[in-house]
């Protein structure tokens, strides 16, 4: 539920004032910004919990959110111009309606797979950015503290990383052999951190 909306939210807006040759550049740019909130927790919730307990990580990020909202709210209504006013459809219309696009997806083949690839990619990131200072510490015997670094520094390196494939896919013409390379190379940096000691 929190990272599903984001994603097409974003997406529609940039749609609308991205040229075609520049589009994966472009999305790629955006994209950074997950890596980077990684790197920043990376490097600052870690001093919050040395400091007390986990509680302080978390209240400052549930903080952190509110005041990312309360700071965008403004800029709302010139970047969401294609929403429709409020309706008074039932659950269920509701439930379908949001549902309707899901089976536009997956009724279509290149839409089915890139959805999959994309659940491949996003389970990924999600795990890296989730667990990876959990298993240096735990597994590793990593401080606290450098596993935190650790992840800010592979995170860092996401950003720049999406940026660079990004021109990749768009200069070579070739987008799903640069996805095709990416996963090669994911599934052989998960199983390098699998079997580090």
């Amino acid at each position: 539920l929190g990272m599903g909306p984001p994603t097409p939210a974003s997406s529609q807006v940039l749609v609308r004032v991205t040229a075609p040759a520049l589009a994966s550049v472009t999305f790629s740019v955006k994209q950074t910004g997950v890596p980077l909130g990684n790197m920043v927790a990376g490097l600052a919730i870690p001093p919050l919990i040395a400091l007390g307990s986990w509680h302080y990580g978390a209240w400052a990020v549930a903080l952190c959110c509110l005041l990312l909202a309360i700071a965008i709210e403004p800029l709302r209504p010139t970047l969401d111009v294609e929403r429709r006013g409020g309706s008074s459809r039932g659950l269920v219309a509701s439930l379908v309606g949001l549902l309707g696009p899901v089976g536009l997806v997956w009724a279509a083949r290149d839409f089915r797979r890139l959805a999959l690839v994309s659940l491949v990619f996003t389970a990924m990131q999600a795990t890296f950015g989730t667990f990876l200072v959990v298993y240096l510490v735990q597994r590793i015997g990593l401080d606290l503290a450098v596993a935190g670094l650790v992840l800010s520094i592979g995170q860092l390196s996401g950003a720049g990383a999406r940026v660079v494939w990004g021109g990749v896919a768009d200069r070579s013409g070739r987008p799903l052999l640069t996805l095709a390379a990416l996963t090669v190379g994911m599934a052989a940096g998960s199983a390098s951190l699998a079997i580090a000691d």
